[in-house]
């Protein structure tokens, strides 16, 4: 919701307050000895963009005998709005819902009410509002702009409103809760320094670990950092719906709906990236495979010992990594969600609308690596100082 607006004149004896639904102002007139007359008000009526309800607010201060009091806040614009009602239905569990006060465990997290991407939170019955009214700025407000302004007192962060289905939706995945204010938010962001070693956790919000990841299976429905490594999580691995960023990879699946970045490298490991996979100057990939559905751009690809790595950069592996995940009756309409996408990108990909893609060690690249790049394959036979490979040879 907006801030109520506040305006002074040079010598700060006039202020002037605006209500936040920008329907009426208040003056107060400071007791200074200084002369005031009409025009420093108007003035500073004008400087605020105030243009209408100067004469209504006067009519309504004569009809309920309103005395001008220096030091004390009266009416100087008012215009009538049409009241409404409104109810709210919240559509989450308010009983066990995230507390910002609180610091929780990895798995207390567990135990919490949690939401999707885009899922609907709150309800609002809001009655009233038929007809279009004007506010002190010369605003036409229209019924649904009204409701708009209406359901702003409710949204917090991570939530907007939607105008059509009167829902409050969560913006990002994580934990809903209500503010002393009354307002909704989604606690979406999250820092852990330890280790997470041996756990299983389908986790909502972005998540950032400083410290490691070792043999657990992780689901995360944000974006994860880790500063440190992954490592010997081989299983299902670590998923994210967002990006993936950690310092090294080792013996480990890894999965990504965005972009993988790479501060040290990876090793031994199976890595899907929605989006691309990157790294630092020094980045590498030795052993395993990529699945990119974007550029990939790092400095080394393979090693001297010629082990063998593949990098393919191929359409929409995200999704055909989700579709084979959730094959369970319970995860059927996800499943078809990405069944979905996945066919709009093969769509897009047979009509020749995907734009060009490219692999590219930019320092080294070693004998037994293979590259592709949709149906463009090379098998690299020989060490070679920087090489790339895009839809076309080079």
């Amino acid at each position: 919701m907006a801030a109520k607006r506040i305006f002074k004149n040079g010598k700060e004896n006039l202020i002037l307050e605006i209500a936040e639904d920008g329907f009426s102002a208040f003056l107060t007139i400071k007791e200074t000895g200084d002369m005031i007359d009409a025009d420093d008000i108007s003035d500073l009526l004008n400087s605020a963009n105030i243009v209408a309800g100067v004469k209504e607010a006067a009519k309504l201060n004569q009809r309920e005998k309103r005395v001008k009091e220096f030091n004390k806040p009266f009416l100087i614009a008012y215009r009538e709005r049409e009241e409404s009602k409104i109810k709210i239905n919240y559509l989450f569990d308010r009983e066990n819902c995230y507390d910002p006060a609180v610091y929780y465990e990895l798995e207390e997290m567990e135990q919490l009410t949690r939401c999707q991407k885009a899922e609907p939170i709150a309800k609002l019955e809001i009655k009233g509002a038929n007809s279009s009214s004007m506010d002190i700025f010369g605003n036409e407000i229209t019924p649904d702009l009204a409701e708009e302004r209406i359901a702003e007192k409710y949204i917090g962060q991570g939530v907007y409103f939607a105008a059509e289905t009167k829902e409050i939706v969560s913006s990002k995945a994580g934990y809903p809760y209500i503010s002393r204010e009354g307002t909704i938010n989604i606690k979406t962001e999250f820092k852990i320094e330890q280790n997470i070693e041996k756990q299983e956790y389908n986790f909502f919000g972005d998540l950032i670990v400083i410290g490691n990841i070792i043999n657990s299976e992780l689901e995360i429905e944000g974006s994860l950092e880790v500063m440190g490594s992954i490592s010997k999580c081989n299983r299902a691995g670590v998923i994210a719906k967002g990006d993936i960023q950690a310092d090294y990879i080792e013996e480990s699946v890894v999965v990504s709906g965005g972009k993988v970045f790479l501060r040290d490298g990876a090793k031994s490991s199976y890595i899907i990236a929605e989006s691309g996979v990157s790294g630092s100057d020094h980045s590498y990939f030795i052993g395993g495979l990529i699945e990119s559905g974007g550029d990939v751009e790092l400095a080394q690809i393979g090693n001297s010992k010629q082990v063998k790595t593949e990098v393919d950069i191929t359409i929409s592996p995200f999704s055909k990594d989700m579709i084979k995940r959730f094959t369970q009756l319970e995860k059927r309409e996800e499943r078809i969600l990405w069944q979905n996408y996945y066919k709009l990108k093969m769509e897009k990909y047979l009509a020749d609308e995907i734009e060009s893609f490219h692999i590219s060690a930019t320092k080294k690249i070693f004998n037994n690596c293979r590259l592709r790049v949709y149906n463009k394959r090379i098998d690299i036979t020989k060490d070679k100082d920087g090489y790339s490979l895009y839809n076309y040879f080079t």
